[in-house]
């Protein structure tokens, strides 16, 4: 992706289909995860055709944006990066597109799931890994915001050369936002399998 490109990060819930748009996108990885020798790691069934996921990620995206805005309840947000297209029109239906007040026409290209001061049992059955205790999180949290902890990314693959690169912008910004915040560290959950390519 070009640097020239503007990518902008907005919470998901915007618009009334950002939930379908994530299951899309994570439908659209399945086939570029298989021909890189990862399709392990989310297997082969899409998304779409999983019981409850579509409502799990609706839940997700009513939660995120509950919790933006009071600060109360599960800390989550969901994140969707869209990149300016203009007035190009992109050559795949079903796009995911918003037009802003401006007239600018933007695509939604990749999004992501962040929870803070949580990580997934899996995780915290790994001893060696050294995550902070509840009495540590609290400390930590009491001094510098705590930790968040990126749980999930996808880029919509039908996006074409738009999503080139938007995963790490999209990253980029997360951290930058948290660091706001006062997070003094950030946990990426990134799978080990097809010998740990997405961990280099």
């Amino acid at each position: 992706m070009s640097d020239t490109v503007p990518l902008h990060m907005r919470e998901a819930g915007l618009l009334p289909n950002d939930a379908e748009f994530l299951v899309a996108a994570f439908d659209s990885t399945l086939p570029y995860l298989q021909s890189i020798g990862g399709g392990e790691m989310w297997g082969q069934v899409p998304f779409s055709e999983k019981d409850g996921f579509l409502a799990e990620t609706q839940e997700s995206i009513t939660k995120s944006q509950s919790y933006s805005q009071t600060g109360a309840g599960d800390k989550v947000r969901v994140f969707i990066a869209e990149v300016e297209i203009g007035v190009e029109e992109p050559t795949e239906t079903g796009l995911h597109t918003r037009v802003g007040a401006d007239g600018r026409v933007w695509l939604a290209v990749v999004a992501a799931c962040v929870r803070e001061g949580w990580v997934p049992d899996y995780i915290r059955s790994q001893s060696h890994l050294r995550l902070p205790t509840v009495d540590e999180e609290e400390e930590e949290g009491a001094a510098s915001g705590g930790f968040a902890y990126l749980e999930v990314m996808g880029a919509d693959h039908r996006t074409g050369r738009h999503h080139r690169g938007a995963g790490a912008a999209l990253l980029q910004l997360i951290k930058q936002h948290y660091k706001e915040k006062g997070s003094g560290t950030m946990y990426v959950d990134a799978w080990a399998g097809n010998g740990r390519k997405l961990v280099k």
